[in-house]
């Protein structure tokens, strides 16, 4: 296969946002992008596992009608902080503990999983190494690095990519598999048959904020000395884990997923309640009476969400109930490690708003540099999706939070947003 047919994004793929119309010229552009950032970079951009979010950004915008400009500038301003790809390194098995979790082997883990995409295809080789492996535990490392190898999978999976899609799996393999308690029995394989009322993804989430045995797991904490904002993020996940392993699992026993696509409980309604989640969580955590600030990392669960239709339109559906029940539950502990953030959706219905054109030009426009740049674009394309799909919730909502999102101007908040020290310092809202 052609290097350029394994970039060449496909609009057609199952499960995918409806997209734009978008010329060849710009087609080959953005092939040509996902080409460089594949021969040059490392899926890392430091040695703290920061991720390559380039192509993802392009992606996004991509789809949403960004001129070629626009799609040159953003990628100018992503690749001046990338890292370059190393060269493959001896005494590569992709099973082994030694090239597993371990940067140095990134490059021969995207070669051989090129190669097993072309001689399997897209679909088969994630059925086999996401889902059937067990020795490498790969569905857990799937579920690591705050939904990153989720996202960059779906980008993959989603405009029909096979180098993304190598590119997503051998990120996967690079990433730990930190959280054994919850992943490591497989518990994603629970119930498909309901019991009892019908409760939504964001009702579960929603009934943590009562339930005591979540109380005082996380204490606040200021990045200092050699301890930085992932550092933090990262223990209060595993702090959570670690002391309300059972009270995690209680809660994804209540998230039935059925193996058909359709029906209360099947794949394609559960996929739409993870947006909504995700949507609702990463901006309703807003104090409607401070200048907004959305939380970092409580982004990516609505970053990742908006490929779920994809995977699940296309994956064996046995696979895709796994897929989102997995999501589920990594999206819950995100959430609780971000200290339960009170939620208030009613100030979007007021918040001014532009038309869903104007909020498309101020986020290609936005003047924010780089890898905080990027993530306006991905968030702005999750909402506009979920607005399309969801019944639930007043689409005025889904407009004000994309308003709001591209007037914010990059301001990311790294400190778990639940807690009221975060907000201390923050100045008031003026609108």
């Amino acid at each position: 296969m052609a290097k350029n047919a394994l970039a060449m994004p496909n609009l057609q793929m199952p499960g995918a946002f409806k997209h734009a119309e978008i010329c060849q010229k710009t087609k080959d552009l953005v092939a040509d992008m996902i080409q460089k950032d594949a021969d040059n970079c490392h899926v890392f951009f430091n040695d703290k596992e920061f991720h390559n979010h380039a192509i993802q950004a392009i992606l996004a915008s991509f789809s949403l009608g960004a001129d070629e400009e626009s799609l040159k500038e953003l990628f100018r301003l992503s690749e001046g902080h990338q890292r370059p790809k190393l060269p493959e390194k001896e005494g590569f098995q992709w099973d082994s503990p030694n090239c597993l979790h371990n940067e140095e082997y990134y490059t021969n883990y995207l070669n051989f999983f090129l190669k097993e995409i072309e001689l399997k295809g897209i679909i088969p080789t994630i059925e086999e190494y996401i889902f059937k492996d067990r020795k490498a535990q790969m569905f857990h490392r799937f579920m690591m690095g705050f939904h990153h190898p989720i996202i960059h999978t779906g980008c993959g999976v989603e405009f029909g990519i096979p180098l993304m899609v190598a590119e997503g799996l051998a990120n996967t393999a690079a990433h730990g598999a930190k959280l054994p308690k919850l992943y490591g029995n497989e518990p994603t394989k629970g119930r498909t048959e309901q019991v009892g009322k019908h409760v939504t993804a964001l009702e579960l989430v929603m009934a943590t904020r009562d339930d005591k045995r979540f109380d005082g797991i996380i204490k606040f904490e200021k990045p200092s000395g050699n301890r930085g904002v992932s550092d933090i993020a990262e223990d209060y996940i595993v702090a959570i884990t670690e002391k309300a392993t059972e009270a995690c699992l209680e809660y994804l026993d209540k998230f039935v997923v059925q193996e058909q696509l359709d029906g209360e409980c099947g794949l394609r309604a559960r996929a739409i309640e993870l947006q909504v989640m995700g949507a609702v969580v990463c901006c309703g955590a807003q104090p409607p009476n401070k200048e907004p600030h959305f939380d970092f990392y409580g982004l990516h669960i609505l970053t990742s969400s908006i490929f779920l239709q994809a995977f699940i339109e296309q994956l064996n559906p046995v696979y895709g109930a796994s897929l989102l029940r997995g999501k589920f539950l990594i999206d819950l502990v995100v959430y609780l490690s971000r200290n339960r953030p009170a939620i208030n959706l009613e100030q979007f219905k007021t918040y001014p708003k532009q038309p869903w054109e104007k909020i498309l030009e101020v986020t290609f426009a936005n003047p924010k540099e780089g890898k905080e740049r990027e993530h306006i674009h991905k968030c702005v394309r999750a909402l506009k999706h979920v607005a399309r799909l969801d019944k639930s919730i007043d689409p005025v909502i889904y407009h004000g939070m994309a308003q709001m999102m591209a007037d914010c101007n990059s301001k990311w908040e790294w400190g778990a947003i639940g807690f009221d020290e975060v907000w201390a310092d923050k100045p008031a809202r003026s609108v």
